[in-house]
């Protein structure tokens, strides 16, 4: 059932931690049964790497990813316990969650479902003007975080051409910029942390 489910869950988590080299760790990855239902953990920000789906050979299998911002796992633990008091984030903490938000919201770029319940999200107006309104505000944040130089305009095209232009996707961006993968994927993390630094305060949800 599902408090037995929650509490192995519980357990495994308590290992991982305790056995890690991490005890506090930003990035986290995990193999997945493609048939549950994961949307209990949507406040973790979880997504999934749609290019790591695979089998086998008895089950459906996919990847998640989670980057829990400078203050990691504790700090992501930190801003729920916060919420569910009713207490506001501490500026530095409101800055991480916006930009939590704004990774989260460019691997889902196409769906409105998942951007209309993103934390930049509008409370009010359907479910597709929520989401345009969090495209506006990633195409803005994208646009005023890269500069005119050429370095900047590679770390914008990876970005765009990785996730905004719906003809685009990771595969098509690698080779439209000529690197390697793993090259390739070292460029896209660096976008990304700037991304995350030039991220929308919470004044501005």
């Amino acid at each position: 059932d599902d408090a037995t489910r929650a509490e192995v869950i519980r357990v495994g988590n308590a290992g991982t931690m305790a056995m890690g080299a991490v005890h506090n760790p930003r990035y986290v990855f995990a193999t997945a049964d493609a048939s549950t239902d994961y949307r209990g953990i949507a406040p973790l920000h979880y997504e999934p790497v749609d290019e790591l789906r695979r089998s086998d050979g008895e089950r459906e299998l996919i990847t998640l990813s989670a980057d829990f911002g400078p203050g990691g796992l504790v700090g992501q633990m930190y801003g729920l316990v916060l919420a569910e008091q009713g207490e506001d984030l501490p500026d530095d903490v409101g800055a991480a969650a916006n930009a939590q938000a704004v990774l989260a919201a460019l691997r889902r770029f196409h769906d409105d479902d998942a951007l209309s319940t993103n934390p930049l999200a509008a409370a009010d107006g359907s479910v597709a003007d929520r989401a345009d309104g969090v495209r506006a505000t990633v195409r803005a944040v994208v646009e005023g975080t890269f500069g005119s130089s050429p370095g900047d305009q590679r770390l914008r095209e990876a970005i765009v051409r990785a996730y905004l232009d719906p003809d685009g996707g990771h595969g098509i961006a690698q080779r439209e910029l000529h690197m390697s993968r793993s090259t390739f994927y070292r460029h896209l993390q660096k976008a990304r942390d700037r991304l995350a630094t030039a991220s929308p305060g919470p004044d501005r949800r």
